[in-house]
């Protein structure tokens, strides 16, 4: 395929992705705007919940793996960090201790499969999730974050 009929596709998909996006967030309440670091190794999925996200108001930033999102932490600060547990080269967990280490006071939300082990340690997320659970589980883990950096 040419490169300019490749080009046209893509702006045809990110116009159907943020459509979609506005629709999905048209009933949602407004939440604190956050900056977002949101880390999963399926693209796809990876644009489309940053898509959402920034519907919602927030910015959000977005990494394949763990050790992207380690480089990404070096460079920028962020008021949450959402990954996914399962990863490739660095998985959810193996981040979130580098991270602890690294950014003690940055919120976690750690999303999971249903079968994945839960921790009272992070704040976890189920899939599959609305964003509505999505917002409240962001809010839950910056409230965890900041009970934790109090103690």
């Amino acid at each position: 395929m040419r490169r300019a009929a490749k080009s046209r596709l893509f702006c045809e998909a990110t116009s159907r992705l943020n459509q979609a996006s506005a629709e999905i967030c048209k009933d949602l309440t407004p939440m604190p705007r956050r900056k977002i670091l949101l880390i999963d190794d399926k693209r796809s999925v990876g644009y489309a919940l940053c898509s959402i996200l920034e519907h919602l108001g927030h910015t959000a930033w977005y990494a394949r793996n763990g050790l992207e999102a380690l480089d990404i932490l070096n460079k920028v600060s962020f008021d949450v960090l959402v990954t996914d547990v399962l990863t490739p080269q660095m998985d959810g967990w193996e981040l979130v201790l580098e991270v602890h280490k690294k950014f003690p006071s940055l919120a976690v939300l750690l999303v999971r499969n249903k079968d994945t082990p839960v921790t009272d340690e992070y704040t976890t997320l189920s899939k599959p999730f609305s964003m509505v659970e999505m917002e409240s589980a962001i809010e839950a883990a910056i409230a965890h974050s900041a009970k934790a950096s109090s103690t």
